[in-house]
């Protein structure tokens, strides 16, 4: 069983940098996955804050399902 060994920001390559136990390890290209989002502007400032603060809720949200992060996809108000 693969145990988390590590999560972080890695400003240099722009990506999500999750390790494990084992060696293996995932890499989320965080502009090429937001592009795939077509996101507005204030769903993008909540997605920045995660990256910077907490990458394991970005790496988990987009490996498993973004419609799943309470507060992300909220109607616009009019």
């Amino acid at each position: 069983m693969k145990k988390l060994l590590s999560c972080r920001f890695n400003i240099d390559t722009a990506s999500v940098e999750i390790r494990y136990t084992d060696g293996s390890q995932i890499s989320i290209y965080t502009p090429g996955a937001d592009d795939e989002l077509c996101l507005t502007v204030p769903m993008q400032t909540e997605i920045d804050w995660l990256i910077y603060n907490e990458p394991m809720t970005y790496a988990w949200c987009s490996l498993v399902n973004w419609s799943s992060m309470p507060g992300i996809w909220r109607e616009p108000m009019v």
